[in-house]
């Protein structure tokens, strides 16, 4: 995939993210209804189309087949030779249990789930059941995968899964710096509360984009590793200049926030008192800097065996 096509699928991912999550919070959407997406959607949109009645009562009904009926066809068209292994087993499983998860999320208010006292809860359990599912045959799928590839399809392996990072990390871009401040600023009853949120976001906003640019370099050094390219210490460099910077933003930045707090509780009431420690971002950073530093280190190693022979 050409870089500027990549980072135009970013984009409008981050803006579509941000839309359905400002809908949604408009809308009433509780957190767990936010977090049992797509499948939890799909439930509460066939709902209302069933509940209208006649011929939207019978395109939702195919709709919901259709969707239960997705793993066998993934199965299908994967033309397996054998449904014994573990992940085409998952998918077999995973058609029925989507019938009943999805009949859930369609009908919170499901005899079983009588005692229950929110229908987001019921809705979203089963949503992330389903979730859970497609988790488990997507590593099954990937652990076979790896197993028997050669060099160049591992890092194949490794580029799709540097993406789907940066996929994450623009989707937590979106709802944590976008989304969610449209939503809460503009309730902010004071000052303070006011600086506080404009701080966590501009924390917040700065370290992802910075370890979304992380992502995308380690995809080119995948690229210039794959290629046996001669920009690779050029790469690895940069990627390791930038690892380092985004520790120490994340370390800077949670201080200052946290002094902030501190400094001001007594006039944060409406904002809820938490640590700001972006660990994730501290942890991704960390991983990438001891990777490419051992990369400097092997290729200056052997270009010190080059010159001795």
């Amino acid at each position: 995939m050409k870089k500027s096509k990549l980072y135009l699928i970013l984009a409008i991912e981050a803006v579509i993210v941000a839309v359905i999550y400002i809908i949604a919070k408009n809308a009433s959407y509780s957190g767990a209804s936010l977090i049992s997406f797509p499948f939890g959607f799909i439930g509460d949109m066939l709902r209302r189309l069933s509940l209208r009645g006649g011929v939207f009562n019978i395109l939702a009904i195919v709709v919901y087949a259709l969707v239960c009926i997705c793993p066998i066809i993934v199965l299908i068209s994967a033309k397996e030779k054998s449904v014994a292994r573990p992940e085409n087993v998952v998918l077999l499983l995973l058609s029925p249990i989507m019938f009943f998860c999805m009949y859930v999320a369609i009908n919170p208010q499901f005899s079983m789930f009588r005692l229950s006292s929110a229908e987001s809860v019921v809705r979203s359990v089963a949503a992330i059941t389903i979730d859970s599912l497609i988790l488990l045959y997507l590593v099954l799928r990937l652990v076979r995968t790896v197993r028997n590839s050669d060099k160049s399809t591992l890092y194949k392996c490794l580029k799709v899964l540097m993406i789907f990072v940066a996929v994450i990390i623009v989707a937590a871009f979106s709802i944590n710096v976008i989304g969610k401040n449209v939503y809460a600023l503009p309730k902010s009853e004071d000052g303070y509360a006011f600086w506080g949120l404009t701080l966590k976001a501009v924390f917040d906003g700065a370290n992802l984009l910075l370890t979304l640019r992380i992502a995308l370099w380690t995809v080119k050094l995948i690229d210039t590793l794959s290629n046996d390219s001669e920009d690779l210490r050029v790469v690895t460099e940069t990627l390791c200049s930038l690892s380092r910077v985004s520790l120490i933003l994340c370390a800077v930045s949670s201080v200052m926030l946290n002094i902030f707090n501190v400094l001001f509780i007594d006039r944060l009431n409406n904002i809820e008192a938490h640590l700001y420690i972006p660990i994730t971002e501290i942890g991704f950073a960390l991983i990438i800097l001891l990777l490419t530093r051992l990369l400097i280190e092997n290729k200056n190693l052997r270009e010190d065996n080059e010159l001795f022979i």
